[in-house]
């Protein structure tokens, strides 16, 4: 089992929010299990008005290459989840008790939430030489939260 660690950032300023999900450093995160090489790429969230009715959508990706076939179980942990949430994780305000929450999720319909692989749904993938994973987040439209910086932190884990 590897875990990569990340850290989730946001910065809101007067009604825009900029939130960039990094995996471990601004540059991504790189690691190896059972033979093969996992690099992670930032998740940008970009601009967000807090006043918008629409949600804001982005996609990172994991790429994994393997010296042979594999099958590997994929999961992110929680970072800082809401208590008694399923699958949001939780932006916290670095001087204040505000949180922004947003989810990831592993398909582009939006319907299955990224889970740790070990205790909720993680995803299983065969790796026959390069493969890349792809993980949406969602940061829904409607959070009034006050300007400032937002971090979280995550771990991708990868399972043999």
């Amino acid at each position: 089992m590897i875990i990569c660690h990340g850290r989730s950032v946001a910065f809101i300023r007067k009604s825009t929010l900029v939130a960039v999900l990094f995996a471990l450093a601004t540059a991504g995160a790189q690691a190896q299990v059972s033979g093969c090489n996992v690099t992670t790429v930032a998740l940008g969230f970009g601009s967000y008005d807090v006043s918008a009715v629409s949600p804001l959508i982005t996609s990172s990706r994991i790429e994994i290459r393997c010296a042979s076939r594999t099958t590997l179980t994929i999961g992110i942990d929680g970072g800082n989840s809401l208590a008694g949430s399923t699958g949001s994780r939780a932006l916290r305000h670095v001087s204040s008790s505000d949180v922004l929450s947003y989810v990831i999720y592993q398909d582009t319909s939006l319907s299955q939430i990224w889970g740790n692989g070990l205790t909720s749904a993680g995803r299983s993938v065969v790796v026959t030489g390069a493969q890349t994973v792809f993980a949406y987040g969602v940061l829904p439209a409607g959070q009034d939260v006050r300007f400032g910086e937002y971090r979280d932190a995550l771990s991708v884990v990868v399972l043999p």
